[in-house]
């Protein structure tokens, strides 16, 4: 992977002179006299990466052209999902040729991303799971400009699983668990230690042969309920329907 060294332009709603945060930006090490932070489209025509974290509907959805218009040849937006190239698809449209057009999508909010990457200073890097994806790559570069926000990337999952994810199983799987150790007499101290620190796999391998099998039916019923769940998702995504009730 090549070393890349090139502005930076990080396109949220503290870009807004005057808005509630554009103080909590300079304490957080943006300012004007070294470029990071300034007026919303200056900074965008002088940036050659542009990451684009602003809200859906009511700003990526309204303000993609002016964007695009303030985005010098061969520069690089950033998105961190697929919204706008989803919204852009469904009008059929795309995004201008001049530009390559990367996404780093980290599995979490905005404020539970920054904590994490703030953390990761003192922490060994502490970042969230996150997925990549390249739409356009005029020049070469979209890779290893993907792969610069390393800091991110702590592993990238199967499709399936992620979607699963984002649909709450993991939530889903520890209130389960829980429920299930403190309906059978587990205090709960105990019964949280043996959800998040050992998972279904040791709850079947300590159960008795019969517990097993109750077990394994009861795993087997839930399997194509969630699947069918998870195809609906995709086809919302596929056809558009998710993206027109952001929009």
């Amino acid at each position: 992977m090549k070393l890349i060294k090139f502005p930076i332009c990080l396109l949220t709603d503290w870009s807004k002179e005057g808005s509630h945060s554009f103080d909590e930006a300079r304490v957080a090490g943006f300012g004007e006299k070294n470029g990071s932070l300034g007026d919303i489209w200056e900074t965008v025509s002088s940036s050659d990466l542009v990451l684009l974290l602003i809200s859906d509907a009511a700003a990526q959805a309204d303000n993609y052209e002016k964007v695009f218009s303030h985005m010098k040849p061969n520069s690089i937006p950033g998105l961190s999902h697929g919204f706008l190239l989803g919204h852009l698809q469904s009008m059929g449209l795309d995004f201008p040729k001049d530009i390559s057009v990367i996404a780093v999508c980290p599995k979490g909010m905005g404020p539970y991303v920054r904590r994490l990457y703030v953390q990761g200073k003192e922490i060994n890097g502490a970042g969230i799971n996150s997925s990549l994806a390249f739409h356009q790559d005029i020049d070469g570069r979209a890779t290893d400009v993907a792969l610069g926000c390393r800091s991110l990337l702590v592993l990238l999952l199967p499709l399936p699983l992620l979607r699963s994810i984002l649909l709450g199983a993991v939530h889903g799987l520890v209130e389960a668990l829980f429920r299930r150790h403190t309906e059978n007499s587990m205090n709960e101290d105990l019964a949280y230690k043996n959800t998040v620190e050992s998972g279904m796999l040791a709850v079947y391998n300590s159960s008795t042969e019969e517990g097993k099998q109750d077990f394994e039916t009861a795993y087997s019923a839930s399997y194509y309920p969630c699947m069918d769940i998870l195809y609906e998702c995709y086809e919302d995504v596929a056809t558009g329907s998710e993206i027109r009730s952001v929009v």
